[in-house]
């Protein structure tokens, strides 16, 4: 009867100890648990507030974007307005010179007859 108590004693002492080991893991299981979804919580909560912050960022970009467009619509309108004026002073002043070489050349004929007629006068004298 020694030699099995012996051996029951040892079966308990085994059984205890398999049974804290797994107890031991158990809670060290439960706690790496805990510890994980703490961290995916923080993770999860960096990852929201980065995503407001890139929200911000890209509104300020459209925005932006859109302020340089109209500034561009802005002084193309303008810049369309000065080339149109610019080229109805030209055109008016290619027309002025077209009359005035007309005119001048009128000009220069009748000048051209007085002379004629100038020096006729002056051998007729």
């Amino acid at each position: 009867m020694n030699w099995l108590n012996i051996a029951y004693g040892f079966l308990f002492f085994s059984n205890l100890l398999f049974m804290a080991a797994a107890g031991y893991l158990l809670y060290r299981i439960l706690n790496t648990i805990t510890q994980s979804r703490v961290d995916l919580l923080k993770a999860a909560s960096l990852t929201v507030e980065a995503s407001k912050h890139l929200k911000i960022a890209a509104n300020r970009t459209s925005m932006e974007l859109e302020r340089v467009s109209q500034a561009h619509q802005t002084r193309d309108n303008a810049s369309g307005r000065v080339i149109s004026a610019l080229s109805f002073k030209l055109q008016n002043l290619i027309d002025n010179l077209a009359q005035g070489d007309v005119t001048a050349a009128a000009g220069a004929a009748a000048t051209a007859a007085e002379e004629k007629t100038h020096v006729e006068d002056i051998r007729a004298k």
